[in-house]
């Protein structure tokens, strides 16, 4: 996120990202989503230019790394910005250049295509419909992305046979929102997905929480009272050589910005107080119900649970700040243990209001949820309308998104696996 200041008229820069996945869904990249603003209109400028100035503050004054946990990202280049051979100002290990649908290829978008690949980039075809007409193209594609709302799978599965000569090309299953739906993308033989299927339980049965995730349970029912027994608290993390470790390295992240080493369990609880030390237990709580799933789904519920956090400030939800967190990072709880959230709250130590508002029986809340996924998923349409209903200022939820891909980059930089 940014604010970039052109002839004293302030343009708000807008930027989302969606976790590109593979085969074992480990995210392999992010795709960015830009918009100049809510209005989705460019002051004073054409489009190409805004877009352009956009990636360099991006890249050169904010850097790529906070929002891409050093990951390469695939960008949107409109034909202007091919033509011109744009892509050469950013570095190759960090860009994939997407070339969007309405691109024509001409003789002129082809050259600079060819000669940006044998510049050692990476060209993904964006919402691909095939035609003999695209050759050239797909000649220099390293990825061609096929939109699963917008064609059939007999569709894409012709389409697909269309494209075997081109044996070096990988296909990306985009817009895939079910578990369904990947395991037939997979069956397809697509290399790539993109979606928001590792949010949603992949299976709902009647089963109960794995006996080697009580022990987590039992961490959250710690830190879930009123008053914590902080001794007993110091205990439990002392005894478990796991959970010191993170405690440590996180409190010594870059997050905290502590001068002074933290090196001792004790100091550690006690210099991050009653607040923080029961955020670092949920998100270690978190992090471990999770096992097993995609990386990204901690990641989203970290994001989700610091936002929540820290936009509860704009708004009167009748929740505390505390509460927020705790309600976001574990909204997708269902998902990360594959069982229908009552099931999973019959076994978690949370208060009746927390386990009502979970189960979406509080309508303002959701909508609260509504603009933070709205944020984080680059839907620009939906955020405009939620924000206005719930008076949020934007550039607050910029600054909080920010700190919470912060955090989020932080805590999974300790937790690799």
């Amino acid at each position: 996120m940014l604010l970039l200041k052109e002839k004293e008229t302030f343009l708000d820069i807008y930027v989302a990202r969606q976790p590109i996945l593979d085969r074992q869904q480990r995210t392999v990249a992010y795709e960015l989503l830009f918009r100049d603003g809510l209005e989705n209109s460019f002051p004073d400028m054409d489009g190409d230019t805004a877009t352009f100035r956009l990636l360099s503050n991006t890249f050169f004054s904010m850097g790529i790394n906070w929002i891409s946990m050093r990951k390469p990202v695939f960008i949107n280049f409109p034909q202007a910005l091919i033509e011109h051979e744009i892509p050469l100002f950013f570095p190759k290990k960090n860009v994939v250049i997407e070339v969007l649908e309405d691109v024509n290829p001409d003789k002129k978008v082809i050259r600079a295509l060819t000669r940006l690949k044998k510049k050692g980039f990476r060209i993904v075809l964006d919402d691909f419909l095939y035609s003999p007409e695209l050759t050239p193209l797909i000649r220099n594609a390293d990825i061609v992305k096929f939109d699963f709302r917008g064609s059939s799978i007999e569709e894409i599965e012709k389409m697909m046979t269309a494209l075997s000569g081109f044996p070096n090309l990988k296909f990306l299953a985009e817009k895939i929102e079910t578990h369904g739906e990947f395991k037939k993308a997979l069956e397809m033989g697509f290399h790539f997905f993109q979606g928001y299927f590792f949010e949603k339980p992949m299976i709902l049965t009647n089963k109960s929480i794995p006996v080697v995730k009580i022990s987590l349970i039992r961490l959250i029912a710690q830190v879930s009272v009123k008053e914590i027994d902080f001794s007993r608290l110091t205990r439990m993390i002392r005894e478990d050589v796991s959970i010191s470790f993170r405690l440590l390295k996180f409190i010594n992240s870059a997050y905290y910005r502590r001068t002074i080493p933290v090196d001792s369990v004790k100091d550690a609880v006690t210099l991050m107080g009653e607040r923080e030390i029961k955020k670092f237990i949920l998100l270690i709580a978190s992090a471990g119900l999770a096992a097993g799933k995609p990386k990204e789904i901690v990641a989203t519920a970290i994001i989700t649970g610091r936002m929540c956090e820290l936009l509860g400030q704009e708004v009167e939800t009748g929740f505390s700040d505390e509460e927020l967190f705790t309600l976001g990072l574990f909204r997708n709880i269902d998902a990360m243990l594959d069982m229908p959230m009552e099931e999973v709250l019959r076994d978690l130590p949370f208060t009746r209001r927390i386990k009502q508002a979970l189960l979406g029986r509080n309508k303002e809340l959701a909508q609260f949820f509504g603009v933070i996924t709205d944020f984080m998923r680059g839907d620009w349409e939906n955020l405009r309308h939620h924000s206005r209903r719930l008076s949020i200022p934007v550039e607050t939820m910029k600054d909080a998104y920010r700190d919470a891909v912060t955090m989020a980059d932080e805590f999974l930089a300790i937790n690799p696996k």
